[in-house]
């Protein structure tokens, strides 16, 4: 009942979920986004910026898109798309540096 709530009240679960991740309550924030990201840019934004912060970097790509899809006419989320998948993109080859220890492979 209470995701249904805050379904129709995007900013309200945005609010929300914000204190739930200040207080690294990553799965009930998650579950709050995920019904809020259907109707709000700025509720999905914040569920893809919440998946990059997990590491999950697929669901963060798939979220991001999604923002940009139903964004696509905002200037704000069009600029927010492109600052995401650079930081994507930078926290992608990070995790790669700390599985591989740093090393990179050389070709000939």
């Amino acid at each position: 009942r209470m995701a249904g709530d805050l379904r129709r009240a995007p900013l309200v679960a945005v609010a929300f979920a914000g204190k739930l991740m200040a207080e690294a309550r990553w799965a009930a924030a998650d579950a709050v986004l995920e019904g809020a990201a259907a109707t709000s840019a700025e509720a999905c934004a914040m569920w893809a910026e919440l998946a990059l912060r997990l590491g999950d970097f697929q669901a963060a790509e798939r979220r991001a898109r999604a923002v940009r899809i139903n964004g696509a006419d905002s200037p704000q989320w069009t600029s927010w798309y492109d600052r995401f998948m650079e930081r994507l993109a930078r926290e992608r080859l990070a995790g790669q540096e700390r599985r591989t220890g740093g090393a990179r492979s050389k070709r000939y």
